[in-house]
């Protein structure tokens, strides 16, 4: 199913879709929520595929529509495509498509949604994908003091209600550990980190 579809070009024809077309006149929750569905449930083969059709600069773009659906769609697609990934290379080196997310501007723009506050959801994700994409490597994001904020809300959801948000959180905090200066933010307050 899902790899047919993307085979058949569904997944590049929503991100040029996505790249092109007016934001809020011709885009909707219909078609965000069409190429979520293939980012789900996370799978290594698939996440890889996607990622060849180069999906970010659509994705990125779609956090500027005003409809909270299209925008939840879009950073979790990126997430899932992103985790994908994450488990084909070891955690000790640079995530494989922070380069990629990096050259369209994604960086910054993934931190500017967590820092908009577009919904719970939006802002958790948000903090999720930075702390999965500099795993290994300090967390600087531009000129602004990304480190602190990313970390004391990760620091913050590891404590959350949420037993999946906990997990994950606390992966991400992990994977961010590996790097000297970000361990150092994470551990200043007693926060430890199991191996």
């Amino acid at each position: 199913g899902r790899i047919r579809g993307i085979d058949c070009g569904i997944t590049e024809a929503l991100t040029n879709n996505f790249q092109k077309f007016e934001l809020e006149e011709q885009i909707s929750s219909t078609q965000s929520g069409a190429f979520f569905q293939f980012t789900c449930p996370t799978n290594n083969g698939i996440s890889l595929l996607i990622f060849a059709k180069n999906p970010f600069p659509g994705l990125i773009r779609l956090f500027d529509h005003s409809d909270h659906q299209v925008v939840h769609d879009a950073i979790a697609s990126i997430h899932n495509i992103i985790l994908g990934a994450t488990k084909t290379t070891p955690e000790t080196t640079i995530h494989p498509h922070f380069a990629n997310i990096q050259s369209c501007g994604g960086i910054e723009k993934i931190f500017s949604l967590f820092q908009r506050f577009v919904s719970k959801y939006s802002k958790d994700t948000a903090a999720l994908c930075l702390g999965q994409l500099f795993r290994a490597q300090e967390l600087i994001i531009g000129s602004k003091p990304a480190k602190q904020e990313i970390i004391s809300y990760l620091k913050k959801l590891s404590q959350d209600e949420d037993q999946w948000l906990v997990k994950t959180a606390y992966s991400r905090l992990r994977n961010l550990s590996k790097n000297e200066a970000n361990k150092a933010e994470i551990e200043k307050d007693g926060f430890q980190i199991q191996e």
